[in-house]
């Protein structure tokens, strides 16, 4: 009987162990990386802010929009003309990101009449901007271990005034 009790109470803490270390990994924050440039000639007049969007992919990917999925955190910090690195740790998932500069301090990304972004914007996997904000899905990053991404912003070009 008491050699019985001592085989169950040994069973008992491997599993207790083995759940608590499952718990922690699962727990368990990974570094987060984005060195952000911009690659257009964008002429600061003041000390911009440069957001950082953080959204949670879905499970159901297709025709999701970004104001459909969750912002799992968000980081603001000024723009530095010599270097631009935000750190973040977040658990392992799969990840969209969007930054953007916000020039006229209010807080979120101005889009034109057309949905064309109007502000300094860059995405995570830098997709082109052609038609407006890509759809999350192509903003996306698997975070499974460290991880260092190379952020591009992109600035709307000024039109071209020909004189007659």
């Amino acid at each position: 009987m008491i050699r019985l009790n001592i085989a169950f109470l040994v069973r008992f803490l491997f599993c207790l162990l083995a759940f608590s270390s499952v718990k922690s990994l699962a727990d368990s924050k990974l570094p987060l990386g984005f060195n952000i440039t911009i690659t257009d000639d964008f002429k600061y007049e003041k000390n911009f802010v440069i957001h950082t969007q953080i959204y949670q992919l879905p499970e159901q990917t297709t025709e999701v929009n970004w104001a459909d999925i969750l912002e799992v955190t968000s980081h603001h910090q000024p723009y530095k003309s010599d270097s631009n690195l935000v750190e973040l740790k977040l658990p392992a998932n799969q990840y969209c990101a969007r930054f953007f500069i916000d020039t006229n301090d209010n807080q979120k990304l101005d889009v034109s009449s057309i949905g064309l972004p109007v502000e300094p914007v860059g995405f995570a996997n830098n997709p082109i901007l052609t038609f407006g904000e890509p759809a999350p899905s192509e903003a996306c990053f698997a975070l499974d271990s460290a991880l260092q991404l190379d952020i591009r912003l992109r600035a709307k070009k000024s039109k071209r005034r020909f004189k007659p």
